[in-house]
């Protein structure tokens, strides 16, 4: 009877043993919800910014501050927006609306930010960059002025110098005539 109470325990145990690896396998975890159409616009006017495409980022940003309901999103679209404005500035007019849109994103930005991408400014700053290096320095700016000075002077007396000619010619035709009327 031992026998068949230890036959019995075994094939039990066998039998949930095997229940358990008949037992439906868990389902697959579910795939990460596909990104919202509004992060996938900031993503792609981030790689438009970051890609040197400036004017095209500044106009994905706007549209999307302007059209998600996701205020955080709407507050990085923002700072985008700007941050693309100021990278494709080329005159003081652009400049100044750039600036525009930063002082209005700085308006809104909470005195923590941890979400706002610092990898934006970098097209701007190299654009600063640029423009700082054209920029002439004071010591440059007396240079020029005293090279432009010399240049007039030098026009001036070019201008004496065609007038003393000028007249030199007129009275050798003079004395040629005269010359000629002489020996005639």
């Amino acid at each position: 009877m031992k026998r068949r109470s230890l036959l019995f325990l075994a094939l039990f145990g066998l039998l949930l043993a095997g229940c358990s690896l008949m037992r439906e396998p868990a389902p697959p975890a579910a795939p990460a919800p596909p990104a919202s159409q509004g992060a996938q616009l900031h993503e792609d006017a981030v790689a438009a910014l970051l890609a040197g495409r400036a004017e095209t980022a500044a106009a994905w940003f706007a549209s999307l501050a302007q059209s998600t309901p996701d205020p955080l999103l709407t507050r990085k679209a923002r700072f985008g927006q700007a941050a693309a404005a100021l990278a494709a500035a080329r005159s003081p007019a652009q400049a100044a609306a750039a600036q525009e849109l930063w002082r209005a994103w700085q308006a809104e930005a909470p005195p923590r930010l941890d979400q706002e991408d610092p990898r934006l400014l970098a097209p701007a700053l190299m654009g600063l960059e640029a423009c700082l290096a054209s920029r002439p320095s004071p010591q440059a700016r007396a240079e020029r002025q005293q090279l432009e000075g010399r240049l007039n002077k030098l026009q001036e007396d070019n201008q004496r110098l065609k007038k003393q000619l000028a007249d030199l010619e007129a009275l050798h035709k003079e004395l040629s005539e005269r010359k000629n009327r002489l020996g005639k």
